[in-house]
């Protein structure tokens, strides 16, 4: 059965509050406290961030929104779309792929490669990184000197 993240919490105050006491007792160096504080907080962030399993579906219904923006030149809107889409699911390259074309409508140039890279590398074998690799090869490094003047 899957903890609740009330429950994840609790258990992280308990650690801070017998590793605290530990250390006062001098049965713990202060070091040791914060080590073991700190794998309790990254195991309370893995349960805190992990996707859910609606979080693919809330990707997509962003995608589709921003795309819309998108295709209505609402580039704006259409980059929180694309972003709230990735905040549900960073593993969506078409996420990654419309915000990189995003960017590039918006003379964005350097976070357009770093959007298009992040699809490529999230699923590189899906259509998006597809036409991300092909956006990638196309600009290349002449769309960055374009950003430095």
């Amino acid at each position: 059965m899957a903890t609740s993240i009330l429950q994840q919490l609790h258990g992280l105050e308990q650690d801070f509050v017998k590793h605290v006491c530990a250390v006062v007792r001098k049965e713990e160096a202060p070091g040791e406290a914060v080590s073991g504080l700190w794998h309790s907080c990254r195991r309370f962030a893995r349960h805190l961030f992990r996707p859910t399993p609606n979080a693919r579906k809330w990707a997509i219904h962003y995608v589709k929104e921003g795309v819309e923006h998108y295709n209505a030149k609402n580039y704006e809107k259409a980059e929180e779309a694309f972003k709230s889409a990735i905040e549900h699911d960073r593993g969506y390259a078409r996420a990654h792929t419309y915000l990189g074309n995003t960017y590039y409508k918006t003379d964005h140039m350097a976070k357009a490669l770093g959007a298009w890279n992040q699809a490529i590398k999230v699923e590189p074998k899906s259509d998006a990184a597809d036409k991300a690799r092909a956006k990638v090869k196309n600009i290349g490094p002449r769309g960055l000197d374009d950003e430095l003047y």
